[in-house]
């Protein structure tokens, strides 16, 4: 069964156990001490209505193995040498209203449906990727999808045009992180990189296993907004082991990742207990 970064614990599972299905992705919630440990650096802040407050701890080093092939779906390398791609959906077609897990759209492969319905629908510029999980009904209860698409190499310009229609959780009050969110270079369910515009601020961090509870928050901010019902053009950059983000034209955050970088990885659109659309997306690599 997939477990989620559940609330109240400092012992945290992996997006997705390997071979399961829908439940409970990731969903960073934590009870870390607020101190930092002595010459490791400071904790990125956290809005004061976020409930998780990261730690950034000395983190022992994995052993040096390199990271594991990629499972279905072959690289891209014959793509490296093309400046710009788009990946979009405007020419997507499906055999039926919503895609199985393990079937490809194109470049496109679903790895979790979140026991709802990923498909297609219509967007503000023709058609668009739709992501609808079930609505989770219990506190301790999480539902996401997951889209996988090509693998990169160590210089990526992501851009992407997400919506979060609405948010699903109906126990209570949804938590800020329950959005739409990019993910880049995944490599498997324990290590990739992702962005999160949301309602009360934003957040880039990047799943490591090295560190309690396999997450880092690598930077936040509370400085932009992302109200719920808008559409944002979310760019990322990451050249080798340094990473921009640009949401609408407004440069958020370049953080430096010193430690264990990942340099290459799959592309993926994620959603958390939200229904979200993806209007286009395209893939920038080699010289820019």
């Amino acid at each position: 069964m997939q477990h989620a970064l559940r609330r109240a614990t400092a012992t945290v599972a992996a997006l997705a156990s390997l071979g399961c299905t829908g439940d409970n992705p990731v969903s960073p919630e934590t009870v870390w001490s607020t101190a930092s440990v002595p010459g490791v650096g400071t904790a990125p802040a956290i809005p004061s209505s976020d409930t998780r407050v990261p730690v950034v701890v000395a983190a022992v080093p994995p052993p040096a193995v390199a990271p594991a092939a990629l499972r279905g779906g072959a690289t891209i390398g014959a793509l490296r040498s093309a400046r710009e791609q788009s990946l979009g959906f405007q020419n997507g077609t499906l055999d039926e209203p919503c895609m199985n897990e393990g079937e490809s759209m194109g470049v496109w492969r679903l790895r979790f449906s979140g026991y709802g319905c990923v498909g297609l629908s219509s967007g503000t510029n023709g058609t668009a990727l739709s992501m609808q999980p079930r609505s989770a009904s219990a506190s301790d209860e999480t539902h996401a999808p997951l889209l996988l698409g090509p693998q990169y190499g160590d210089r990526l310009m992501l851009t992407a045009r997400v919506q979060t229609i609405q948010q699903l959780r109906r126990n209570g009050e949804p938590n800020a992180w329950e959005v739409a969110w990019l993910v880049w270079h995944y490599q498997d369910d324990d290590h990739f990189y992702y962005f999160i515009p949301k309602p009360n601020g934003w957040e880039l961090g990047k799943r490591d296993p090295s560190y309690p509870g396999g997450q880092r928050f690598l930077t936040t901010g509370t400085d932009q907004k992302f109200p719920v019902g808008r559409t944002y053009t979310v760019q990322i950059t990451h050249r080798g082991n340094v990473v921009s983000v640009v949401v609408d034209g407004v440069a958020l955050t370049s953080f430096t990742d010193t430690e264990r970088p990942y340099v290459s990885g799959r592309i993926a659109l994620y959603s958390e207990d939200a229904e979200i659309k993806v209007h286009q997306v395209s893939v920038r690599t080699g010289a820019f």
